[in-house]
């Protein structure tokens, strides 16, 4: 059994003396074992987006929500790893911890299955803004990121592409994620003031005459891969809804007063920012607007009605 073990300076040991009580040692699907200082704080734990690929992983081994906290894969079980589809693109966030460039690799990627397919990875700190640290593969999955950063970065997004090596037309199509982990981490209790907040900001306000609307969501230009989540009322009605020419219809009931219609952008296509045309038709009046975001970011409008 290989081990994979990394050093740190005294000062970061110093920094995280508060927390050594954490460090934990996992095994991948592969018998390495990769020694964590945080522990289970070392992992993504928030799945932001997942555009499947062509061909695409199928039924529960397309949840974006496989990937998070610590590895579980058993290969004898239930598979619980998110497959990416080929071509397919993951977008995962740390919460709670940051990556960060200390002494040998700061990143590992639990990818299970039976090989190791190659996969493109990037860390941002602002979903905006991605840095491409390469592509693992072949039975590397840690990666070293000391040529592409400055030292006192941090980061807390990692965004997984599948590099289209496999023409598999299985469920499990893709690159395979169990989990991510910042081997390189900043607990978010010591340093997380640089994290950007997500903005919503409100866009109009639309006055309906009928407690039922119908809501379009789509593209009024060129297609380029926008996705957003659909939200009303503080409740996810779509996840990674692609906006297309073609659309998306909801008909939705609203409460007495206020209701709140909201599109979070998740990534930015070919063209910035993420933008989605939206149409309100309570049956007696039609009402267009335009929301558009950054990255992390929601635009809404107000729907109110007697």
């Amino acid at each position: 059994m290989k081990t994979l073990l990394f050093s740190f300076s005294i000062f970061l040991l110093f920094t995280f003396s508060a927390s050594a009580q954490t460090t934990k040692t996992y095994v991948d699907s592969r018998g390495n074992e990769v020694v964590l200082p945080l522990g289970v704080l070392s992992f993504a734990d928030k799945a932001l987006m997942m555009k499947n690929g062509k061909p695409p992983s199928k039924g529960k081994h397309s949840d974006k929500n496989n990937a998070l906290n610590e590895p579980d894969f058993k290969e004898d079980e239930d598979f619980s790893a998110t497959s990416l589809g080929r071509g397919g693109e993951l977008v995962l966030e740390f919460t709670n911890n940051s990556i960060v460039d200390m002494e040998g690799p700061d990143i590992y990627v639990f990818e299970v299955g039976s090989g190791i397919e190659p996969t493109h990875v990037f860390i941002s700190k602002d979903l905006k803004d991605w840095i491409h640290l390469g592509k693992i593969g072949g039975g590397t999955t840690a990666i070293d990121i000391a040529d592409k950063v400055e030292k006192d970065e941090a980061f807390y997004y990692i965004k997984l592409i599948d590099a289209m090596s496999s023409w598999y037309m299985g469920p499990t199509a893709g690159a395979d994620i169990d989990a991510v982990a910042a081997i390189g981490s900043i607990d978010s209790e010591i340093v997380m003031n640089d994290k950007p907040t997500a903005q919503n900001s409100v866009k109009e306000t639309f006055n309906v005459d009928s407690r039922k609307v119908t809501i379009k969501i789509w593209d009024n230009a060129k297609e380029d891969g926008d996705l957003v989540d659909v939200i009303f009322n503080d409740e996810v009605l779509v996840e990674n809804q692609e906006v297309t020419v073609e659309g998306k219809v909801l008909e939705l009931k609203l409460k007495k007063g206020k209701n709140v219609f909201e599109l979070k952008a998740l990534n930015i296509g070919e063209m910035s920012p993420n933008t989605a045309a939206i149409l309100v038709d309570d049956g007696r009046t039609q009402y267009q607007t335009l929301l558009s975001s950054e990255a992390g970011n929601s635009q809404s409008i107000i729907i109110t009605v007697d």
